[in-house]
């Protein structure tokens, strides 16, 4: 499976699985409002106003809302690739990323969600899970993620809130590697299924949250389009671990910054042509991310510019010929963007 769309799959399990943001305050608070919103309270069974913050790492709706996530984004990751030891090419990407996420709060404490995506992307690059210098494009929908989310705990009964989230994404799209030939997808070509967990606190004007997601990714099958054969991935798990912080200037500015990484096991990858097998070593990924966030509306519409910087280890492929191995190094890449957060009942 190619490097981007095994880390854009990663990177959505992130996004998706992990609670989005909150805090306390109430739709009435007056624009001019110039302190931090008032400490969350607890929400009472049959409320008709919302007292978590949209716009907070630890958002969850409440019963009967609707919330929904609209971004876009654009990345530009820049490496080299290389054969059997040596530099064969430099690679830059520009890879433009649609998506969008929609909630429903069951209870208080309880919320299903999914979340889909499009993307476009054009790329000279290295296909990581087949060890081929490629060059070409992709564009299509990603597979959906289906979740849902259960407070175990919330504040301020504790000093802390606590959320579970168990996710499942299945294959329903056909993963094609473009190799030059033709235009590759966006799709996974398998299935995941994942489990995160987000602890934090929410106090006045700040919110600090850390988040565990560990993703078991299926058998993974990827057409290339270059020899007209398919690879199959083996079955694997992959891990992220992160920070996640708000800091809350007036009842209508935030900012969000966090660092996060991720990886995946190692695992074999088997031409389905003529049964060549070879070994993927994934990177690990650390990114920094920020958000600027502004209410439109108090607790009902937000907007933030985003932005997100991400670093990786070496991808390497190990071949039984010494000669074929290949590798993606110094990959790394900035990532801006724009999203609409909105709640409503």
């Amino acid at each position: 499976m190619p490097t981007r769309a095994r880390v854009f799959a990663l990177t959505a399990s992130v996004v998706v699985l992990l609670p989005l943001a909150a805090s306390a305050q109430t739709a009435d608070v007056a624009a001019a409002t110039s302190t931090p919103p008032s400490p969350p309270r607890a929400a009472q069974s049959g409320e008709a106003s919302g007292t978590r913050i949209v716009s907070d790492p630890l958002y969850l709706p409440l019963k009967g809302q609707v919330f929904g996530v609209t971004a876009y984004s654009f990345a530009r990751p820049t490496g080299q690739n290389f054969k059997d030891g040596s530099e064969t090419s430099s690679f830059t990407s520009d890879d433009n990323a649609f998506a969008q996420t929609l909630a429903y709060g069951l209870s208080n404490r309880l919320t299903a969600r999914v979340a889909f995506g499009y993307g476009v992307n054009e790329r000279d690059s290295t296909a990581a899970a087949t060890g081929d210098v490629t060059v070409g494009n992709a564009r299509g929908f990603n597979d959906p993620t289906f979740s849902v989310t259960w407070r175990v705990i919330d504040e301020p009964a504790s000093p802390l809130v606590l959320d579970v989230t168990g996710g499942y994404s299945p294959n329903l799209l056909t993963a094609i590697a473009s190799g030059g030939v033709g235009e590759g997808s966006i799709a996974r070509g398998g299935q995941n299924a994942d489990i995160a967990f987000a602890v934090g606190h929410v106090a006045r004007a700040f919110t600090l949250a850390g988040t565990v997601t560990t993703t078991y990714v299926g058998d993974q099958t990827t057409e290339q389009l270059s020899n007209g054969t398919a690879t199959s991935a083996a079955a694997h798990w992959s891990y992220a671990a992160g920070v996640a912080t708000q800091t809350r200037f007036t009842s209508r500015t935030s900012l969000d910054a966090g660092v996060s990484v991720g990886s995946a096991a190692g695992y074999t990858v088997v031409n389905l042509a003529n049964g060549n097998s070879h070994t993927y070593a994934p990177p690990v990924t650390r990114s920094v991310n920020l958000a600027l966030n502004y209410h439109f509306r108090p607790n009902q519409l937000v907007g933030a510019l985003t932005y997100a910087y991400d670093n990786n280890t070496d991808a390497t492929n190990t071949f039984t010929k010494a000669a074929s191995d290949t590798a993606v190094k110094d990959r790394s890449g900035q990532t801006v963007g724009f999203r609409l957060l909105y709640a409503f009942q």
